[in-house]
């Protein structure tokens, strides 16, 4: 059995559930190819969407279906937790007054944006294809193979495959990928003192612990450490890793409960050499994994989506074509400085963070002395971190 249309999504997660309801608005003909998801299985993770992306979920009348979830934070403190500098002059604040009068990020579970996808996309032609894409050519249009029997053809394949990406793979896209050697696990807490809408990292040897607050009095941590260690702790009984969270904590929350079953992931770092192939466009992990430091990973995902529904919205006033080279060629080169900049920032940032050795943990720390003490420096930096690097999608900007 043959189907067809002008655009197929591969991926379902928040990327490919994102980009089929905006690309679809535009007035294409749209298909998301994806499994479903293992019976019982929840996403326990939380994203902190920077006032960009937030914006862009706005132009899609998804905001307000989990605004009420979202826990917007005004100051990011970095918290020196090393022995040597502990107390005085340990802290650094940055907050959104120093860049504006928007929150730095809400943060809102992952499950949360993900349900409303689905209830936005139940109410729109979109055609749900639950298969595993098996293969994937191209001839003048791209013909995909799916495990169900079926094939697809369509005029653009958006790949939102993921990291490991079947369609980033079967078009002999190279992969750059950088190993930190490091594991993060999260979860999500409850605790008996205020977060005051504070985003807190304690800066440690080996890597991050950080504090991201939740709705009420609850907040999710990411926590990284060294490969080894992590793995371990992801693998401690719940009794057990709620000790070594309160000890790490420093009773900076009160006491701490548990609330979610923690998960843990390897951090592996990686962009693609390209980002198009003939009818094809990467986006999200298909084409850029970052360290979770810094809170970029679904924020550039839907950068990602932002740019090519841009694009194609004049492909429509033009050729009608949304696998054009041409697009697709204007894709790249509007979504690659923002990557490389960051993919760059991220794995530096994530270097000096988690540094062993004294001349990191002392460049770290002189870096941020220097913040401190030039604040223009400090505020330029913040407005690098909150919107794109070059291109600003038109439904990201103020």
């Amino acid at each position: 059995m043959q189907r067809d249309f002008q655009i197929a999504i591969v991926g379902g997660g928040l990327a490919g559930l994102t980009a089929a309801l905006s690309l679809s608005r535009l007035g294409f003909e749209t298909a998301i190819i994806s499994p479903s998801p293992p019976p019982g299985y929840i996403d326990y993770r939380t994203s902190a969407l920077l006032p960009s992306s937030v914006r862009f979920l706005q132009s899609l009348d998804l905001w307000t279906e989990i605004e009420d979830q979202a826990q917007p934070f005004w100051t990011m403190r970095l918290i020196d937790d090393s022995a040597a500098t502990r107390g005085a002059g340990a802290v650094t604040d940055f907050t959104s007054q120093e860049v504006g009068d928007e929150p730095l990020a809400y943060n809102i579970p992952n499950a949360a944006l993900q349900q409303a996808l689905l209830k936005k996309l139940a109410d729109t032609d979109i055609t749900f294809i639950n298969a595993a894409l098996l293969q994937t050519d191209f001839s003048d249009r791209r013909a995909i193979k799916l495990s169900n029997g079926e094939t697809v053809m369509s005029d653009l394949v958006v790949a939102a495959d993921g990291r490991h990406s079947l369609c980033r793979k079967q078009s002999s896209i190279y992969c750059h990928q950088v190993s930190g050697g490091q594991f993060a696990v999260t979860a999500q807490l409850k605790h008996s003192k205020p977060h005051d809408a504070i985003s807190t990292e304690f800066q440690r040897r080996g890597g991050p612990f950080t504090l991201v607050p939740m709705r009420g009095d609850q907040t999710s941590l990411v926590w990284i450490e060294p490969e080894e260690t992590g793995a371990k702790l992801a693998k401690l009984s719940k009794q057990e890793l709620t000790i070594q969270i309160q000890r790490r904590t420093r009773g900076h929350l009160g006491k701490i409960e548990l609330l979610s079953k923690p998960q843990g992931f390897p951090i592996q770092s990686q962009v693609a050499q390209k980002f198009y192939a003939p009818r094809l466009a990467l986006i999200a992990e298909a084409a850029h994994v970052l360290p979770p430091t810094g809170a970029q990973g679904l924020n550039l995902s839907l950068t990602d989506v932002a740019t090519l529904a841009d694009i194609l919205s004049t492909e429509i006033a033009l050729s009608e074509d949304p696998g054009s080279e041409a697009g697709l060629a204007l894709y790249e080169s509007r979504r690659l400085p923002d990557v490389l900049a960051r993919f760059g920032f991220s794995n530096s940032l994530n270097f000096l963070t988690a540094a062993q050795s004294s001349f990191g943990q002392g460049v770290r720390k002189a870096g941020l002395s220097l913040l401190r003490t030039a604040p223009p420096i400090k505020r330029q930096l913040m407005k690098l971190g909150l919107q794109p690097v070059g291109y600003i999608p038109t439904t990201m900007r103020l």
